[in-house]
């Protein structure tokens, strides 16, 4: 079951194993958009688990999207030179 149907499984899996997550569903590759950075941890330590919650609901491909997390981007400033600077 990928589709739709299987995003929607898919995104209920990763809620009970503790991830919360949106799940968008582009053919058979489950997008996965972490809802905050704790989601974003959660889902880098489990990789195997969340693979696997996926293929489990029919899907061949998982991606994570990668966010920009205030709590992240606040702890780490760029020393990043912007041009004309």
């Amino acid at each position: 079951m990928s589709g739709q149907a299987g995003a929607s499984a898919l995104e209920s899996a990763l809620a009970a194993a503790g991830i919360a997550a949106s799940v968008e569903a582009r053919e058979r590759l489950a997008l996965i958009r972490p809802r905050g950075a704790a989601a974003a941890r959660a889902i880098a330590v489990q990789r195997e688990r969340v693979t696997t919650l996926a293929t489990a609901h029919g899907f061949s491909h998982a991606a994570l999207e990668i966010v920009s997390l205030p709590d992240r981007d606040a702890a780490a400033p760029s020393d990043a030179a912007l041009p004309g600077d």
